[in-house]
């Protein structure tokens, strides 16, 4: 089994020394450099490519959190233990969002910290004893705060259409108890416009123009319903893509005197399904069961359409 190489940064000397005589003692650790602070550190990560670094959280300038993310986020390979004179909580979570493998007090017996370094080495998250249960009291205070912030925005209307859904309510029902009137929420067609060429924007843009409209002329819709547009910051081109396809889908509905409502993707799986991160099948599921259909809706695009005419169906009332 190869040594573990670590590396000691404090910005007292004599630390880093009583550190170093400690884990010099053990067979299976090599104190391959120091540094006194964040810049040092930093340059003996990159030149030493080290196993582990003991850190300590508070350094003169640049503070042992920031370094401690920067290790972490340039070498990924590198576990982090930070070590520290106090038990603050800010600190604490502070290390453990910055990535710290390992975050232990110096109060701890040297037996202690090898048996860290130990198990951070074998890729194990390790926190002082007397620290962990404040870390499961924050966990469990920030699914309580997530959990009351799912339905903080919810209108009365939206939770009494989430409580329906829940309880297995169908359309139907949920249609009666909202007094939205016998039939309302009922099926006429469902399917998919979308550009047939392969030539230029222009002209696919042109097709779904021209699909649409053709759709609305034969169905004469009172309201169009219409997801808001949402993109991962890491596919802008997908953004600029559904950004031309909704303004020829505005176009449309404004060419045939359509109101235009908008609704999040969180929010329609939010009354759909009672979730805001619901997947495409759980979405599926939940069009089959509101329209009593024999199977989901083919493709999931359908669904997601279908999803959002449902939403403006159970809240444009409200309006």
């Amino acid at each position: 089994m190869a040594r573990q190489r670590i590396i000691i940064v404090d910005d007292h000397e004599v630390v880093r020394l009583g550190l170093r005589s400690l884990l010099d003692r053990h067979p299976d650790f090599e104190v391959v450099a120091e540094a006194g602070n964040g810049r040092e550190a930093i340059e003996k990560v990159n030149a030493y490519q080290p196993d582990v670094v003991v850190l300590d959280i508070r350094l003169p300038g640049t503070s042992g959190v920031e370094v401690c993310q920067q290790i972490t986020e340039k070498f990924p390979l590198v576990k982090v233990i930070m070590l520290t004179s106090y038990a603050e909580d800010e600190m604490l979570f502070a290390a453990i969002r910055a990535g710290a493998a390992g975050y232990v007090l110096k109060q701890i017996g040297g037996d202690d910290l090898v048996r860290a370094i130990e198990a951070v080495g074998r890729g194990e998250a390790l926190l002082d004893p007397s620290l962990t249960q404040r870390v499961f009291e924050e966990v469990r205070k920030a699914q309580r705060e997530e959990e009351a912030s799912a339905f903080a925005e919810l209108t009365n209307q939206e939770m009494q259409v989430l409580q329906l859904v829940s309880e297995g309510k169908t359309n139907r029902e949920i249609a009666d108890a909202l007094y939205l009137g016998e039939g309302t929420v009922r099926l006429c067609e469902a399917g998919v416009v979308r550009g047939k060429s392969r030539g230029s924007l222009t002209k696919r843009l042109l097709e779904i123009h021209d699909g649409l409209a053709e759709v609305i002329a034969a169905l004469k819709p009172e309201v169009m319903a219409l997801e808001e547009l949402y993109s991962h910051y890491a596919r802008p081109q997908t953004a600029i893509l559904m950004g031309h396809a909704r303004g020829v889908i505005c176009l449309a509905a404004a060419e045939a005197g359509l109101e235009v409502a908008h609704y999040s993707a969180t929010r329609i799986k939010r009354i759909l399904t009672g979730s805001g991160r619901a997947g495409k099948a759980q979405v599926q599921r939940a069009i089959q069961r509101e329209l009593g259909l024999g199977a989901p809706p083919e493709p999931p695009d359908v669904a997601d359409a279908l999803a959002v005419a449902l939403c403006h169906c159970y809240l444009g009332r409200e309006k």
